[in-house]
């Protein structure tokens, strides 16, 4: 529906569609992995199958609060035990709490990415994104 709207502006327009995705910068396989999110919870089950799959890790929990420092805390500490690595979106709180509470425990905290990835529209992210690069390249030497 996004699109089908952006399309009604300038029919011309290029648009791609994408998700988000965890990357952790770090290997994380064969590991019991509690992640930290600001991801919505409805999300939650996806988030976990993808890392699972795609990342050969066991995901034991998730935290959706990793904006509330309090509750984080909580729920980290509700879990210890239950994990041996920490993965968590490079936030201020993920420093702040994440990387203690890891030291805390004794478990290895890794960061990760938000990774997009292409679900549709007209054409690849990389792609239109190189595109857009070049044209503004072109106009500012006016090529």
């Amino acid at each position: 529906k996004i699109i089908r709207e952006i399309k009604k502006v300038n029919h011309n327009l290029r648009a791609v569609k994408t998700i988000f995705r965890p990357r952790p910068l770090k290997k994380i396989s064969g590991a019991k992995v509690f992640y930290t999110t600001t991801a919505p919870k409805w999300i939650g089950k996806k988030l976990k199958r993808y890392l699972e799959e795609q990342f050969e890790c066991q995901v034991t929990g998730i935290s959706h609060h990793l904006s509330d420092r309090k509750r984080l805390r909580r729920e980290i500490a509700a879990r210890a035990g239950e994990f041996s690595l920490l993965l968590t979106e490079l936030k201020a709180a993920s420093v702040e709490v994440t990387a203690t509470m890891g030291r805390e425990l004794g478990v290895e905290v890794v960061y990760c990415d938000n990774q997009p990835i292409t679900v549709g529209g007209d054409g690849e992210l990389a792609t239109e994104i190189e595109t857009v690069y070049q044209l503004a390249k072109k106009r500012f030497f006016k090529e």
